[in-house]
């Protein structure tokens, strides 16, 4: 199937998976690693396809120019964007242009009046937050983003028959009533690896897939991108504000 001018193998309407075999970019830093390469392109791809020329967009968890210039194609492209990252190293505001900044500010608490925003993206952030935070900036998202507005998300997910829980995979390991800094001891029977169909649900009141039929949810073997020790993949979600 097609989303946008991106082509997969596997039909999930507007939720998908990467793989190997995608289409990626090697343009921006930090995307010859890991799954960014798959992640820059997709959001890249459709955000053109969207179309953000003068609209006001939102970063959750963008991180510092320093560390990734992805940045560098919210600048071109023409949008408004504030992008928003609690790392203690940025500035309370840094400029990147004159219609794009970065704001130090939690995402459960973003410093942005309610429905201002036309498109929201978190790429590779919310595996990051434990569930109490995650619900909270989930609800945040929701506060800020307009009536119609997109959101556009990726996601790391563990897959099912890892032994230990991935150190990053936090919204998983507090779901499960684990603690997030736990990565050593072996998981129990009932652990329940962060499906799409999980995050779905965890989204459904405020979010939604337009064609949200999933087929073949298991992530197997064939849908990595990361390492087979790391035993993981990423997702790509793009949905739509109820």
């Amino acid at each position: 199937m097609k989303i946008g001018r991106i082509s997969f193998g596997q039909d999930y309407g507007e939720i998908g998976y990467f793989s190997r075999f995608n289409p990626q970019t090697s343009k921006y830093k930090y995307a010859n690693w890991g799954s960014r390469k798959w992640e820059y392109y997709y959001v890249e791809k459709i955000l053109t396809d969207i179309g953000i020329k003068g609209k006001q967009v939102v970063d959750v968890g963008i991180g510092r120019p320093i560390d990734s210039d992805f940045y560098k194609f919210y600048v071109k492209s023409g949008c408004f964007l504030t992008g928003f990252d609690p790392d203690g190293r940025l500035k309370p505001v840094t400029v990147l242009s004159k219609k794009c900044k970065i704001i130090r500010s939690s995402a459960e608490k973003m410093k942005t009046g309610t429905k201002k925003a036309d498109i929201v993206v978190v790429i590779s952030a919310f595996e990051h937050f434990p569930e109490k935070v995650f619900k909270q900036t989930i609800k945040e998202i929701y506060r800020i983003i307009k009536d119609n507005g997109h959101l556009i998300v990726t996601l790391d997910m563990t897959v099912c028959n890892h032994k230990k829980s991935a150190p990053w995979a936090i919204l998983e390991k507090t779901i499960n009533k684990i603690p997030p800094q736990e990565n050593s001891l072996p998981l129990p029977k009932n652990y329940a690896p962060l499906s799409l169909e999980r995050f779905l649900k965890l989204v459904s009141l405020y979010f939604y897939v337009k064609d949200s039929k999933i087929f073949n949810s298991e992530l197997n073997r064939w849908l990595r991108v990361y390492s087979w020790s790391w035993n993981s993949c990423v997702a790509y979600i793009h949905l739509y504000k109820k």
